[in-house]
């Protein structure tokens, strides 16, 4: 993954009952190997929480934008045979594509792009994922410098795990 970078740290809390606060500080260490040469670095991060991105974020008729402030995935119980879904995103950001994630068993799984606002079949339906970007780009981030765009720090991804 050269050249890769996220804007985001993967706490798993299977090892640590711990909540993390918002505004919460630590010290990470971790290595980088640079031209042959391995450094050692460490840098003081602070925890703050995830932007509010969805103004609505409707599946069938449950509005559940407020249920997700703060979070980039969750779980969520969809009943019928089919639903809605409907997202309009917060000031700020902007919805590139909702994309269904089915599993029918075994290898046998399938992704359907979704139009906002249309129904989606919910048998065998594991993940709603819904791909946005904010609008505007922090001064600091220069995408010339990137070897694949679409690979950004600044393309998000929300996902919801249907049960």
């Amino acid at each position: 993954m050269n050249g890769l970078c996220y804007n985001a740290i993967w706490i798993d809390r299977k090892k640590s009952s711990h909540r993390i606060k918002d505004g919460e500080k630590t010290t990470i260490s971790f290595k980088v190997k640079q031209n042959g040469k391995t450094y050692k670095l460490s840098s003081r991060i602070t925890f703050k929480r995830f932007d509010q991105v969805f103004k609505s974020f409707k599946i069938g008729n449950k509005e559940y934008a407020s249920d997700f402030a703060g979070y980039w995935g969750t779980e969520a119980q969809i009943k019928g045979k089919t639903a809605k879904i409907q997202v309009a995103p917060a000031a700020g950001y902007k919805i590139d594509k909702i994309v269904a994630y089915y599993w029918h068993g075994g290898e046998n799984d399938e992704s359907r792009k979704i139009k906002n606002g249309s129904k989606v079949a919910l048998k065998d339906l594991m993940f709603i994922y819904v791909y946005y970007h904010p609008v505007k780009t922090p001064a600091y981030f220069n995408i010339k410098n990137m070897e694949n765009p679409k690979m950004s720090p600044f393309n998000y991804e929300f996902h919801i795990r249907v049960k």
